[in-house]
């Protein structure tokens, strides 16, 4: 990948949620986000490796499928370096625990937990207002 820039943010107004004043705050947000399609994704991967686009493209959607298939199974998808994908489900609570059942499930959830190493890289990445 090429160096980057900087992300960029602005200056936003808010009031604490739970704050017992009318106190506004300013906050640092993150501005100008874009979206990296799959297509871009494998143009960007296709100039760092030997890989074709095409390539990389079956291998990334044979990854979801296969990364779905295992969640379905009950597993936490670990890709090492990168981090840990699992599910979680919104569901609603019964007084008694026999009531229970699947049919309480209201949402099921992906969750990713970045590694330490992205986590580290992540806040490496460097800040300007825009």
């Amino acid at each position: 990948p090429k160096q980057n820039m900087g992300l960029k943010y602005k200056v936003v107004a808010k009031r604490p949620p739970l704050a017992k004043t009318d106190q506004t705050y300013y906050y640092p947000s993150l501005a100008d986000r874009k979206v990296a399609d799959l297509n871009k994704v494998c143009q960007e991967i296709s100039r760092v490796s030997t890989l074709t686009k095409v390539d990389i493209k079956a291998t990334l959607l044979a990854l979801q499928d296969t990364m779905l298939h295992l969640m379905e199974e009950g597993y936490n998808v670990k890709l090492d370096d990168l981090g840990t994908f699992s599910l979680s489900a919104s569901a609603e609570g019964k007084i008694n625990p026999e009531e229970v059942s699947y049919r309480d499930i209201k949402q099921l959830n992906m969750k990713f937990l970045p590694s330490k190493e992205v986590k580290r890289k992540i806040n490496s990445f460097k800040v300007r207002k825009r």
